[in-house]
């Protein structure tokens, strides 16, 4: 590979990047092996720098990092970045071990928090339907015992309170939750990268 099919092979492997950002990484590059060939053949600087592919999964990464290290980045864009992440992570050349744990523990981590998004969700849903329940049959022994009605009904509207109160919080959980997970995931990238000695 030469270095205008190396370039043109990044570039084409960096689209998601905004053209400011992609134009500089293209520029360092094609720099970085016009010095190495003073020493070097063209062929021995591309091989020593590795292939693009993985250059760019590594680069988009550390893009996506900074992107979510933004607090004006939405919800969405930051689901988007955090899969460009964990892509860069799964691009590092790591032995075969470390790569096995690392796939797990973000498995673990997809399964813990989607357990509890759903068991929260549950808790909410139990809470309303419960109260509504209770309410309709408060209702409907009216005509035979009033005392009892006034109670059902009394529990249905509280447990359904609680369900309301239980649904305000629920995005905020989320948040947090994609906050653990997200930081975590940098974390490790770093400390794959760090392992690395990658000095750009």
């Amino acid at each position: 590979m030469n270095k205008n099919q190396f370039i043109m092979t990044l570039s084409k492997h960096l689209k998601r990047l905004p053209a400011e950002e992609r134009d500089d990484i293209l520029t360092y590059y094609s720099e970085f092996i016009d010095e190495g060939m003073t020493m070097k053949t063209e062929n021995e600087v591309i091989a020593e720098i590795g292939s693009p592919k993985r250059i760019a999964r590594e680069v988009t990464a550390d893009f996506a990092i900074k992107e979510l290290n933004d607090k004006d980045t939405s919800v969405k864009r930051r689901s988007t970045t955090l899969w460009w992440v964990m892509a860069g992570i799964l691009s590092s050349p790591v032995t075969l071990p470390l790569m096995v744990v690392v796939v797990a523990l973000l498995m673990v981590a997809a399964v813990v928090s989607l357990t509890l998004v759903v068991c929260y969700a549950v808790v909410f849903i139990a809470f309303t339907i419960s109260g509504l329940g209770a309410a309709i049959v408060g209702i409907l022994i009216i005509p035979e015992n009033v005392a009892s009605s006034f109670f059902f009904v009394g529990i249905g509207f509280v447990a359904m309170a609680i369900g309301g109160l239980l649904m305000l919080p629920f995005k905020t959980f989320c948040q947090f939750l994609f906050k653990v997970i997200s930081g975590t995931i940098q974390k490790l990238y770093r400390k794959i990268q760090s392992k690395r000695g990658v000095n750009r």
